[in-house]
């Protein structure tokens, strides 16, 4: 028996709640400064809004200086020059340094924190790529902490994308479906933003035109 795309990653999903995870940061290494998380929870995969997919999510925004005087995080140069090249919006989010940023060791309980609040935290966890859990992992083993998620619940959204759609898919990327998530736009998604890009992979994820 053969199945479409999306229909066979239902199956293969069993049901299963998923997260979604996405960082910025200042460098490209594991061992970079982390400017923010993002990290959403998706209880289940009927249609839904981009606001609903949004609904569910924590956004910390990481005190840079700390991370650099106390646990040697790293910063790239280019990077930097990245981020000055980013729209108003974009920097305000993620790079600008604000009186609300959070330490690490406050950082860490948090995602935690809110980890542990969701029903199955031993759902999947979606990400563009391994460097956004790698350089997770290597900030919460310098503060001397066990990872958030085992390396064996990540998943690539990129190449699940890549393999669901593979007529429409482009790089890791499908235009979203929208009488299968009402309402999505590009023009919502604020680029650079980690909830709405978590957002934004898990809508093409579920929700790709195939």
């Amino acid at each position: 028996m053969q199945f479409r795309g999306y229909h066979l990653f239902i199956i293969l999903l069993r049901g299963n709640k998923i997260f979604s995870l996405d960082i910025e940061t200042l460098g490209v290494e594991s061992t970079s400064v982390i400017l923010s998380i993002g990290i959403l929870y998706i209880s289940d995969t009927r249609t839904r809004s981009y606001q609903d997919v949004l609904e569910n999510s924590i956004f910390i925004k990481i005190n840079a200086k700390d991370q650099i005087e106390n646990y040697k995080r790293t910063v790239d140069k280019n990077t930097i020059e990245w981020w000055k090249k980013q729209g108003d919006l974009q920097r305000k989010y993620s790079y600008v340094p604000s009186s609300k940023d959070v330490p690490v060791t406050q950082a860490i309980k948090m995602c935690r924190n809110w980890v542990n609040s969701q029903e199955n935290t031993k759902a999947m966890v979606w990400t563009r790529g391994s460097m956004d859990s790698s350089c997770l992992d290597s900030l919460f083993k310098a503060a001397g902490e066990d990872e958030l998620f085992p390396y064996n619940q990540y998943r690539d959204v990129r190449t699940a994308i890549d393999l669901i759609y593979p007529n429409t898919s482009k790089n890791g990327y499908v235009e979203v479906d929208q009488d299968k998530c009402p309402g999505f736009s590009l023009d919502l998604v604020l680029k650079h933003h980690p909830v709405h890009d978590s957002a934004a992979d898990i809508c093409m994820l579920l929700y790709g035109k195939e």
